[in-house]
């Protein structure tokens, strides 16, 4: 199945910080209403090592810019993304849902 990963960021200095960690995933941001950004992630080809490696590289940008958590849309469906959750890095493409959960607020950074 094909798809793709969407990310909220809360500046534009913040989505572009993203995009250069998800350098080689063909991460792209755009803007949204209200000053948000938006980064998405093409998951073509091998999504079942994309999308657990990508929600790693969320979850150091997380940590980076001092996030709490972030909104994450995959498949259609949104989840809030926390920054001190110790599993990230080992989800598995089929149960990726299994660790995030729904909500769609996100901290600030600039």
């Amino acid at each position: 199945m094909s798809g793709s990963l969407r990310i909220k960021a809360p500046s534009a200095a913040a989505a572009f910080v993203l995009v250069d960690l998800l350098d080689g995933y063909g991460a792209t941001a755009t803007p949204e209403a209200g000053g948000e950004w938006v980064i998405h992630v093409g998951l073509l080809g091998n999504r079942q090592n994309a999308v657990p490696a990508s929600l790693g590289f969320v979850r150091q940008w997380l940590e980076m810019c001092g996030l709490p958590s972030t909104s994450v849309t995959l498949d259609s469906e949104t989840y809030l993304l926390r920054g001190d959750a110790q599993d990230v890095g080992t989800v598995r493409a089929p149960a990726a849902k299994a660790h995030l959960r729904h909500g769609d607020t996100f901290g600030g950074c600039e």
